[in-house]
């Protein structure tokens, strides 16, 4: 019982600390007129012109561009929109103002099936959510990307559910499928964003069990799951895979998500993205980090924990020794073999995936330290 009420007493402080830091740093934005900047284009005032964006490739908004709204965006939007009364203004403005903190009150959920450490539960939604990367993004409007914080918590979550419950293992599928799809709708190509985490949870587990029988089962629920993806954004799916299987079936040289660019640009253009001077200086920074990271494997004792911690530990190096062979020019052939892997041609899009697994691991850390200093404390009294 005592637990319990000092369990309640963190949840107050988390959710004060939330209302006053967002409503100390948006006081200036409370006002209703409709955001347009970098990607964050104006929304469609009346149902109408949501329902023509959703419902055909042609949009007014973006002068044509040959893309429909995802059916999950159409959701948010249509449901936000008739919430608000129709004031479609109202409705972006509170839209975009409560990314960041749903991303911590999301971070938070994973993170009480993720650790029972009370500070990491109350620091690290605040640092996954307030960061860098979320305030640069927030600030030019990128509005395929900054969502993509909010699912990934939840994604974790449903993922090890997955992975370890028994029972309800199909309705652990669905909210994962929706999750997904919902991320996916924002950005096509997102799919990919959350793969090295599935890939790597998978096969750990797999090689902790060794058991045949859940191999092949779990692999067919996420063979199902990502089939159930598929169906929830096949209006903007199905075009892309058709692009595909285009690109092997008719090889071109060009190739593009939305318009199709000379494979040669595509290609140079990642090469300096990868090369340029501030991105070089941050995947080093990221790297140093991951050296602290990695000696943090000492410190973890708790077999389920370190499980979890050498998984993220494992998808972040996978990741950053992707950036420094791309930069050394050493896999730019893959690029062409497979243009899916353009998704990841933006420097920022990588760096974006590295910082969930830290985040990740700083709350393991967080919580076997101070798992160390209340035995400590235990012993001295």
């Amino acid at each position: 019982m005592k637990i319990l009420k000092r369990d309640w007493k963190w949840r107050v402080l988390f959710i004060a600390i939330l209302i006053g830091l967002f409503g100390y740093v948006y006081r200036d934005l409370f006002h209703w007129q409709m955001l347009a900047m970098f990607d964050l284009a104006p929304w469609s005032k009346t149902p109408g012109e949501l329902y023509e964006a959703f419902s055909s490739s042609w949009r007014h908004l973006w002068l044509g561009m040959h893309h429909c709204m995802g059916s999950g965006d159409f959701l948010v939007q249509s449901s936000l929109i008739t919430l608000f009364g129709g004031n479609a203004a109202m409705a972006q403005r509170i839209f975009w103002l409560s990314i960041m903190p749903l991303s911590a009150i999301t971070m938070r959920i994973f993170l009480e099936r993720f650790t029972s450490s009370n500070i990491a539960k109350l620091i690290i939604p605040f640092a996954y959510a307030v960061n860098g990367l979320t305030i640069c993004w927030f600030q030019i409007g990128t509005y395929s990307f900054l969502p993509q914080f909010i699912a990934f918590p939840l994604m974790m979550l449903y993922l090890i559910k997955i992975l370890e419950e028994k029972e309800r293992r199909w309705l652990h599928v669905l909210i994962f499928s929706a999750i997904h799809a919902l991320q996916v709708s924002w950005v096509v190509y997102g799919v990919l964003y959350f793969m090295p985490f599935v890939i790597i949870f998978f096969l750990v587990e797999v090689i902790k069990r060794r058991n045949w029988g859940y191999t092949a089962k779990t692999a067919l629920l996420f063979m199902a799951s990502y089939g159930i993806v598929f169906l929830l954004v096949a209006p903007v799916g199905f075009d892309q895979l058709l692009n595909m299987f285009g690109y092997y079936a008719a090889p071109t040289d060009s190739f593009g998500v939305y318009a199709r660019l000379p494979m040669e640009w595509l290609v140079q253009s990642t090469q300096a993205a990868y090369t340029w001077k501030e991105a070089v200086l941050m995947f080093q920074s990221l790297t140093f980090l991951l050296g602290m990271f990695a000696l943090g494997t000492l410190l973890v004792r708790h077999r389920t924990s370190l499980k979890y911690y050498l998984s993220l530990l494992l998808v972040a190096t996978m990741l950053l020794l992707f950036s420094r062979l791309v930069s050394a020019e050493l896999i730019l052939s893959w690029f062409t073999a497979f243009p899916v892997l353009f998704a990841l041609m933006q420097p920022a899009k990588l760096a974006m995936i590295i910082a969930w697994s830290m985040f990740a691991m700083m709350a393991i850390l967080v919580s076997e330290v101070e798992a160390r200093i209340a035995l400590r404390h235990k012993a001295t009294l």
